[in-house]
């Protein structure tokens, strides 16, 4: 037996398993995240009893709450974009990983900040 023939079973390359898995767990959170800010976002156009703050968070028409949820949707786009590039091996995984992270971060760093 070979390096090379010992690391394929049945066909199928060392690590698949892995990749599929990553896959995966990046569409779960790709999703949970999209799903979130998206349903802030609704949520706090529907809602008409806030209590005035005077921050941004009381201004239904503020910038900060489209881009949340923008940036939700993307985060979605990207994790699954990734997750098609882990499994299939492409030299583009890393750079839609890192995008998936960065749009996953941001609505939490707009709402924080504002």
């Amino acid at each position: 037996m070979t390096s090379t023939s010992s690391s394929r079973e049945n066909g199928a390359p060392r690590g698949s398993a892995g990749r599929v898995l990553a896959g995966v767990a990046l569409g779960i959170v790709g999703a949970a995240n999209c799903l979130y800010w998206v349903a802030v976002w609704l949520l706090h156009r529907l809602a008409e009893n806030r209590p005035e703050t005077g921050t941004w968070q009381d201004d239904v028409d503020a910038w900060q709450w489209s881009a949340m949820g923008w940036l939700g949707i993307a985060s979605l786009v990207c994790c699954v974009a990734a997750a098609i590039a882990l499994g299939r091996r492409w030299r583009l995984a890393p750079v839609l990983v890192g995008a998936a992270v960065i749009t996953g971060v941001a609505p939490w760093i707009v709402y924080a900040t504002g």
